[in-house]
């Protein structure tokens, strides 16, 4: 899986996670930089918040990605 970040300063990033690194399918509307690249779902859950594995493989493979929001733990210096 890739996953591909829009960040908005202060606020919580807004991550897409989608299971290509070349010509996703992503949201429109906003500027997505490509952030990392993930094998294991233990990583999907614990780093980005990924509650139900089944259901971000379902909307990977109906939409092309999942989006979802990942709340910054430290503030910004």
């Amino acid at each position: 899986m890739a996953l591909l970040a829009q960040m908005m300063g202060h606020l919580p990033r807004d991550v897409v996670i989608t299971d290509r690194q070349r010509n996703p399918t992503l949201p429109a509307g906003s500027r997505w930089t490509f952030y990392a690249t993930f094998a294991s779902t233990l990583k999907a859950a614990v780093a980005f918040g990924v509650s139900d594995i089944k259901q971000l493989r379902q909307q990977v493979h109906s939409q092309g990605y999942h989006r979802a929001q990942v709340p910054r733990i430290l503030r910004r210096a």
